[in-house]
Formats: structure tokens, sequence, C-alpha cells
């Protein structure tokens, strides 16, 4: 129960090949918690709900609204994942999907909704999902407002769940036999 695994990577040595240093992306940051910048992971991304804004100057936009298959694209540097289209989900579309990305160095998602139409897909409106806080909190399941805009102006919101999952695997090898707990 006293053997060692001498093969094991310190933490510290491990979080410098990932790129990252204490304090800087290390382990821990100045407020203690562990700072994910660099870890190897997936993303994961659940689109809840929309809510879009009417735009009441012009009625067939009005009417149409009413008629809309909203779907959720989300682009992570090269990676881009569609969720289902909420038929006639209107102004107040919900969505049941599970988008994964694997990490990359970028700390931001950009979000588009779109109406799904058989000729071509019309923007509702667009955003950005912030990933500072997901990283920063591994596992856990953060509920995030993205604002969306359309020709600069406010379109709606649509709330998503993200997680920023760990490599358990790469983790485990590179880590066995030492103490430091990631949880």
């Amino acid at each position: 129960s006293g053997d060692k695994d001498s093969s094991a990577v310190p933490p510290t040595q491990f979080i410098n090949m990932l790129g990252g240093n204490q304090g800087q992306g290390g382990w821990p940051n100045q407020g203690g918690q562990p700072v994910m910048n660099g870890w190897p992971g997936q993303i994961i991304v659940r689109p809840i709900s929309g809510s879009f804004v009417e735009d009441l100057d012009v009625f067939t936009k009005m009417v149409a609204l009413a008629y809309l298959d909203p779907f959720c694209e989300f682009r992570y540097g090269p990676q881009v994942h569609k969720s289902s289209a909420h038929q006639e989900g209107g102004k107040t579309p919900k969505w049941n999907d599970e988008l994964r990305f694997n990490r990359t160095n970028d700390t931001t998602i950009a979000v588009k909704v779109q109406d799904e139409d058989i000729t071509s897909n019309d923007l509702v409106g667009d955003g950005i999902l912030n990933l500072n806080n997901a990283f920063a909190s591994p596992k856990a399941k953060l509920n995030e407002v993205v604002h969306l805009t359309r020709q600069g102006k406010n379109a709606g919101t649509v709330q998503v769940v993200v997680e920023f999952v760990l490599n358990d695997l790469l983790i485990d090898k590179s880590m066995a036999g030492s103490n430091a707990q990631l949880s």
C-alpha cells in the first residue's frame, strides 16, 4: 500500500505539459479554485429554450414569428453543431439536444438561431456564449443566457446549459499514483 508509481507525472509538471502554469491556467488560481485553461476535455452544450423579440413595426414579421421553426447553430473554432428545429416553436421554442465539442484554446462559442425553411434558413439572431465560467468549474452544469442581436438590435435570448468535462482517461494515465484531486 506504500508503493508509488514512479512513472506518474506530478500535477505541476502535467499542467505545464498542457501549456498552463500556476496562477495562469494552472493549479490553483488566486481564488484557490482550479483554472482549466489548456486542460483537455469536452464542452457539452444543451440548448434549453429561446425567447425572441417581436418586431412590432412590421405586421408580416410579427405574424411570421408565430410560425418559426427555430434551431440553434453553435460554432466553436472549426467545430459546428446544430440543434434540432422546434417545429412551430415560434418565439418561445424549446430544445432537448446535447452537443459535444472537443476543447480547443477558444473561450467562446458563436451562437446563431435560425428559422428552418425548405429553401433557405432565415436568421433570427446571433450572440456569443462565454466559456470561462465553465472552464473554471469542471463538471458543473451552468445555466447561461446568450443575448441575441439582429442588425444591431435586440433579437431575444437563448438559455443553454454548458458543462466542461475533463478527459478523464488522459488525466488518469498522466496522474496515476499521484494524490492530486480534480474535483
